[in-house]
């Protein structure tokens, strides 16, 4: 009979014990869960604000259509960027000389034809970037007139 009392006691002794590191494993997981739930609250809310911010403020959008010249054939990438930029206010946009270059035979479609016009207009002398992006504006297109201004 003493063999069970023992047996009893230590199994009631490893029972508290086991209780004890479940208490310990939920109180540390439980402060990992918290910080866990506050981190999904903060993406939830960050994903809601986007969610509600108008979309009107992509000034890409707000631009009207560019205006293709018809006249690039036997023009260089660059010249006809530059033609095209002349008919849109001195701004050219990447995608729009895409089409347009297509359109005149100068470039062919290909996967890389973005990346040769951007390429072309990044390294011409005669364009800078604007803060639209595949954006770029002639240089001496707004140089010009702001010095027929002071001009006058």
């Amino acid at each position: 009979m003493s063999n069970q009392a023992k047996f009893e006691s230590e199994t009631i002794s490893l029972l508290r014990y086991l209780k004890s590191k479940k208490e310990a494993i939920q109180l540390r997981h439980a402060s990992e869960l918290g910080e866990i739930d506050k981190e999904i609250e903060a993406v939830s809310i960050t994903l809601r604000l986007l969610r509600e911010v108008p979309q009107a403020e992509n000034p890409r959008e707000e631009t009207k259509p560019a205006v293709i010249p018809n006249d690039l054939f036997g023009k260089s990438a660059r010249e006809a960027c530059i033609e095209i930029a002349k008919q849109n206010g001195g701004v050219v946009f990447v995608g729009d000389a895409k089409k347009a270059l297509i359109a005149n035979k100068i470039l062919k479609d290909s996967k890389n034809t973005w990346a040769i016009i951007y390429t072309t207009l990044q390294r011409s002398k005669e364009f800078e970037k604007t803060g639209v992006a595949g954006g770029f504006r002639l240089a001496s297109f707004g140089q010009s007139a702001s010095q027929a201004s002071l001009l006058q």
